[in-house]
């Protein structure tokens, strides 16, 4: 591989400590796209390394749109630091391959961690594929924290499927200054454009 000094150097400021260095070098690698550097951060990503290199590579290869970390973001999803979990999730919306369906839907129901369930709601919903619908239902139905019922209220309508408009109405009906019941209606409302 034929990464230069430079790329090598912010690749290990992944781990820094400080906050401001480590989202330095993130910016910076999210510039630099070429296949020597994701398949680096691909193969470190799949070793076992630091929970903050971990997290900062998920970011870059999210960034970069990286189809060819997928499956080794689909395996960040299970690790043992909710940190990593959330950052695999993010990167696997902006990736947006199909791939990662079913594995975010499977984290939706899992108990427990709302701010993961809430990221796999939302990059189900940058995904696009309608099998999360029904499982978006359920997570936005059965789950007690506002935080993942407004993200999937929100997928749902980016989502576009009919099939939502029902659960959608609920919400839309409960308390009409709730902004609970503003995204509901909002969500109803880009369905029925998507839809005509």
């Amino acid at each position: 591989m034929t990464v230069s000094q430079t790329i090598k150097k912010q690749i290990l400021e992944l781990e820094n400590e400080d906050l401001v260095n480590r989202r330095e070098a993130i910016a910076n690698l999210t510039t630099k796209k070429n296949d020597d550097l994701t398949h680096l951060l691909i193969d470190l990503l799949g070793k076992n390394t630091s929970v903050l290199f971990k997290e900062g590579a998920c970011t870059v290869l999210g960034d970069l749109e990286t189809k060819e970390a997928v499956d080794v973001l689909i395996n960040c999803l299970s690790d043992e630091n909710s940190g990593v979990k959330f950052k695999a999730a993010i990167a696997l919306g902006k990736i947006g391959d199909d791939k990662a369906t079913k594995p975010l839907i499977l984290k939706l129901k899992k108990k427990g961690d709302p701010i993961l369930k809430a990221e796999a709601i939302i990059a189900l919903g940058h995904i696009g594929n309608l099998k999360a619908v029904h499982p978006i239902i359920n997570a936005m139905n059965s789950d007690e924290d506002l935080f993942v019922k407004h993200h999937a209220v929100k997928a749902l309508g980016e989502l576009g499927s009919k099939d939502a408009i029902r659960s959608l109405q609920t919400f839309a009906g409960i308390k009409r200054s709730s902004r609970l019941s503003f995204l509901a209606h909002e969500a109803i409302q880009d369905i029925m454009k998507s839809s005509s």
